[in-house]
């Protein structure tokens, strides 16, 4: 093998190395090569979002190599079609209002076939501890609903929100039946 000698580009130092096809000779180390993409591009560039919109900056060196077209791997993954908008995250959007739960989101298209009139998480309550949001209100009948797909921590809201208001309580099993078509009766 032949040596090579060269000045690197960016600190100016002077170095002998055995010769490879595939190595460039500009840099003596990855630190200079490092320093001088940074002073190149400033360390990071900015990139659009190719599914939000959204700005951020990326290091230049994955930009280079065409890693970086998204912001994020949820919107890479939702602009390749890996995963269904409405169901990522745990977040769902039903008529361009967004819910907790795909189990909201069933009760409100079901609202909306039946004709009741609903709204999504109109008021915030202060119970003597904590605050409470309940899911729906149907003005209609001056009754609050609220979805539970899950047993989880807002139990003792829900209990001491019923104390002193009219509140119909869903479960998964009212949710099917209200996805499968059944008829649920409201209680007076």
């Amino acid at each position: 093998m032949s040596k090579i000698t060269f000045a690197c580009q960016q600190c100016g130092t002077v170095k002998t190395i055995y010769e490879n096809k595939n190595q460039s000779f500009k840099y003596c180390s990855r630190r200079c090569y490092q320093l001088s993409r940074n002073a190149v591009y400033g360390g990071k560039v900015e990139i659009v979002c190719k599914y939000c919109g959204v700005t951020k900056l990326v290091p230049h060196k994955e930009v280079l190599n065409g890693k970086h077209k998204y912001c994020s791997i949820r919107c890479a993954n939702l602009d390749q079609n890996k995963i269904p908008p409405q169901e990522s995250n745990h977040t769902c959007y039903y008529n361009g209002i967004k819910f907790r739960s795909k189990g909201e989101v069933r009760y409100a298209e079901w609202c909306d076939a039946i004709g009741l009139k609903w709204e999504y998480e109109p008021n915030v309550f202060k119970l003597p501890h904590c605050n409470y949001i309940p899911d729906f209100y149907l003005t209609d009948f001056d009754k609050w609903v609220e979805i539970k797909c899950d047993i989880n921590d807002k139990e003792h809201k829900t209990r001491e929100f019923m104390k002193t208001h009219s509140l119909d309580v869903l479960f998964r099993k009212d949710i099917n039946k209200i996805r499968s078509g059944l008829d649920y009766g409201w209680k007076n």
